[in-house]
């Protein structure tokens, strides 16, 4: 009853629904994280096409990138096939890492997903172009509910991250036996690698 025309009371709507959404997302990941945190093993491991995952994923997101004017690839090498993972946890890391990179990277400029074979383990890697992770936020990037002042804000669809999906990431990976890094410079932009076991 504080207000009564049609439209602010649409725009209340719409703010409320976003507010519900972020809190869902929030309870989806802060129960993903107790659970990494509780030691749980993964059960539901196969070998499965990482070729195939990569294109999917790429196509899904490539709509959302192009609305904003960002050139979005992936490159597979001749010898990434199979991996041994728990699917829809590593389409989570993957999905994560490039809708980041999307989030992140100014109108113009150029997301490239990589995959290769590297000695006895298979390399996934997510490059942005045009945004920088400053030196100092490197360290705790990959820590419970840290955001940077840039992930703070919200974006223009009304987003704004939880600070947990990058720990979600990394505990998936680690739970793999695999590892998760950045790296962030001026002249490359921003590259998240994370490695898988083959099949």
């Amino acid at each position: 009853g504080v207000v009564n025309d049609r439209k602010t009371v649409m725009t209340y709507l719409l703010n409320t629904n976003r507010e519900v959404a972020h809190l869902s997302q929030l309870i989806d990941d802060l129960f993903e994280l107790t659970t990494l945190d509780a030691g749980r093993q993964l059960d539901d491991k196969e070998a499965f096409c990482l070729r195939e995952m990569l294109s999917e994923t790429v196509e899904t997101l490539r709509p959302r990138a192009t609305s904003r004017q960002i050139t979005l690839n992936g490159r597979i090498g001749k010898g990434v096939s199979h991996v041994c993972i728990a699917p829809s946890k590593i389409q989570r890391v993957l999905y994560n890492l490039l809708d980041n990179a999307i989030r992140h990277t100014p109108e113009g400029e150029r997301v490239l997903v990589e995959a290769f074979t590297d000695a006895e383990q298979v390399r996934v890697s997510v490059n942005n172009t045009g945004s920088v992770i400053p030196p100092e936020s490197l360290p705790q990037i990959f820590d419970s509910f840290y955001r940077g002042d840039h992930a703070r804000q919200r974006t223009r669809d009304g987003y704004r991250g939880t600070g947990l999906g990058l720990a979600i990431a990394r505990g998936f990976v680690e739970a793999h036996g695999g590892n998760i890094w950045v790296e962030s410079t001026p002249h490359t932009g921003t590259t998240f690698t994370f490695t898988l076991p083959p099949a």
